[in-house]
């Protein structure tokens, strides 16, 4: 669902991924009038009964695009529901395809690519005409890797319309898939995460791999093609985290047939990404640590949570966990956890309300003993590799590294972090150096990205304690959007909707009725610290 942060700590990892699942927070994160469907309006309406085979009906956008969609049967995305034929209603239904499109639309007859697409269906046996199409974060996130987690979160969502989901170009289960897991597995201990993936540039270099065709563009354009090949009217764009970039550039470049858009942790053009990583997460730590204060417990079973994190982060360092490394992922068997790492698992675990009411505790117990603090919180360290699609991180770099805006340094970087215990500053900001000495190493081409002026209808989601995309962020996508409505919601953390039935109710009233942005309120704080032994969460 979110923006990666660092070529070493990547939010999709596989050690991230294996840290939510322990903790149960993997997210793959009201009705008004009644709307009628529009005439001659067609959904994605492809029966799974008839797809696959040599005479799989295709369908094609319109001239000039070059896109051609295809049903896929079977369907190759793992984790889909078994549909019981003796009572379809029992599980979620779905139907599979493929768009296919130019890889460069400058070179419409030249190579192309394939793009996995999955259409949960509506348990509404009729539902509205006007889908969602969900817009995965990253950049370099699979939608797809853990499509049971958005049937479940999306139930809301499914009551009244379709989801749509697509792997981004580069990604998941789409072809090609742009990732460095070849070189990192391969990267000795002494190996700089700059040297492993400035091997991995190499590699894709000589491979003549075409770096310009993968950015937000070409991504805003590969799902404009996706709503003509389907031949859908409208639809609704719901995008969390880098999503939202995609979301308003979709808005900027190709808003016909957009009905309402919900952008949650919203990353919007004119942001100075990597520059500003540091300063976002002091800010979301210091938020958690005063909110903490203000709460009578926590403050006395948790009384100087900066003085704790430091010493932590101080230990590790000094002693660095090696051969028994709880979070051992395949992309990082060889690496230390020292207290950097550690430091960016519990910004990881900002990104989950439900994870923000530990981490008062585990700082705290960390600050004692913090190899005993991780195992015992974390007990069973990571899992192992299951198949299924990992982030694409050559992916991540073709897009930040030609979106990210002006190269920074360590000084630039500091001048704006809030004030903080320096072990703490530093193990955020010595490690975005090396981002921008990876997109030196890549060296790609600008691509521009833009902030929307259109009037179409929009909620605008976002969390206060969220890491990674701050309030602010969201406040300036809000202010670029005559109509829309914003709601921020306390104590939340990376991706506002997975909140509960408050955000999802927000969400489910906006779809129904887009041009009531008037709402009532908002919703109603999240977090609630816990205080219990150790042990796992």
């Amino acid at each position: 669902m979110s923006i990666a942060t660092t070529p070493r700590r990547r939010d999709r990892s596989t050690r991230t991924i294996a840290i939510l699942i322990a903790l149960g927070l993997t997210t793959a994160g009201a009705c008004s009038k009644k709307q009628e469907p529009a005439a001659n309006t067609a959904t994605p309406n492809f029966d799974a009964s008839q797809t696959g085979g040599a005479n799989a009906p295709t369908t094609t956008a319109p001239p000039g695009t070059h896109a051609v969609y295809a049903p896929q049967k079977p369907c190759k995305v793992e984790g889909l529901p078994k549909i019981d034929p003796t009572d379809p209603s029992r599980t979620q239904n779905y139907d599979c395809g493929t768009l296919t499109v130019p890889e460069d639309r400058n070179k419409p007859l030249g190579k192309k690519i394939k793009l996995q697409v999955v259409v949960l269906k509506s348990a509404n046996p009729t539902p509205k005409p006007d889908p969602i199409v969900y817009l995965e974060g990253g950049p370099g996130g699979s939608a797809l890797a853990r499509v049971e987690g958005w049937v479940r979160e999306f139930k809301p969502l499914l009551a009244e319309r379709d989801v749509i989901l697509m792997d981004q170009r580069g990604t998941g289960y789409s072809e090609p898939t742009v990732s460095c897991t070849y070189e990192e597995q391969r990267a000795g201990s002494t190996e700089t995460q700059v040297e492993t993936l400035t091997k991995c540039h190499d590699r894709l270099k000589e491979d003549e791999f075409n770096f310009a065709a993968y950015n937000t563009r070409s991504n805003a354009a590969d799902f404009a093609d996706l709503r003509a090949a389907l031949k859908l009217t409208e639809w609704n764009l719901f995008g969390v985290s880098y999503g939202t970039r995609l979301a308003l550039q979709m808005m900027n470049d190709s808003p016909t047939g957009i009905r309402s858009v919900i952008i949650d942790s919203n990353f919007p053009a004119g942001v100075e990404f990597i520059k500003e990583i540091p300063a976002n997460a002091v800010r979301s730590f210091k938020a958690v640590f005063d909110a903490c204060g203000a709460d009578a417990a926590c403050a006395a079973a948790n009384p100087d949570l900066e003085g704790s994190l430091a010493t932590a982060i101080e230990k590790l360092d000094k002693y660095p966990v090696r051969d028994n490394n709880p979070f051992k992922a395949r992309e990082a068997k060889h690496r230390q956890f020292d207290g950097s790492a550690f430091a960016h698992l519990l910004f990881q675990l900002l990104y989950s309300s439900r994870a923000i009411q530990i981490l008062p505790q585990l700082i705290t117990a960390a600050s004692k003993d913090p190899v005993q603090a991780i195992n015992e919180y974390f007990p069973g360290g990571g899992s192992g590799d299951d198949g299924r699609p990992t982030f694409a991180d050559g992916f991540y770099f073709t897009v930040t590294c030609a979106e990210l805006g002006p190269v920074s340094d360590q000084a630039a970087m500091e001048a704006i972090v809030p004030p903080i215990d320096v072990r703490i500053r530093n193990a955020f900001v010595i490690d975005q150096l090396e981002s921008y000495e990876i997109c030196k190493r890549w060296n790609i081409p600008p691509s521009e990205v833009n902030l929307p002026t259109v009037d179409i209808p929009s909620l605008v989601f976002a969390g206060s304690f969220d890491p990674i995309t701050p309030p602010s962020w969201s406040q300036k996508a809000k202010a670029a959007l005559p109509k829309s409505r914003y709601v921020e919601i306390e104590g939340a953390g990376h991706g506002a909707y997975f909140t509960g039935p408050c955000a999802e109710g927000i969400a489910v009233s906006f779809l129904n009725d887009p041009g009531n942005l008037g709402g009532e309120g908002g919703c109603p704080p999240v977090t609630k610290f816990m205080n219990r032994p150790l042990g796992r969460f």
